[in-house]
């Protein structure tokens, strides 16, 4: 399993967080993208969920991934293999040394 961290300063704005997960959805190596909530407060924390490709939406906060939930179906099918795939995580600084 191969990960990545692409941690961000607070004063990240929106567009470059979209242009990262654009990339993100892109990139074939990599099978799923996380989040971490919460953003900063310049940043639309829905605009950025939806961006994520729902083949990539490790959360499963998606709004398709959170229909197909509410209707019973499998939101998510890589989480079941996780160990198997490569993932990434954009976090921002102060959300990084909260957890530490």
């Amino acid at each position: 399993m191969r990960s990545d961290l692409h941690q961000f300063p607070d004063t990240l704005t929106e567009q470059e967080l979209l242009s990262k997960i654009d990339e993100l959805n892109n990139d074939s190596n990599i099978h799923g993208i996380l989040v971490q909530l919460p953003l900063p407060k310049q940043i639309d924390e829905f605009k950025v969920i939806s961006a994520i490709s729902p083949e990539k939406d490790v959360d499963g906060f998606h709004p398709i991934s959170v229909g197909n939930m509410m209707i019973g179906k499998e939101a998510f099918y890589l989480v079941h293999r996780m160990a198997l795939w490569s993932y990434s995580l954009i976090t921002t600084s102060t959300q990084l040394a909260n957890t530490l």
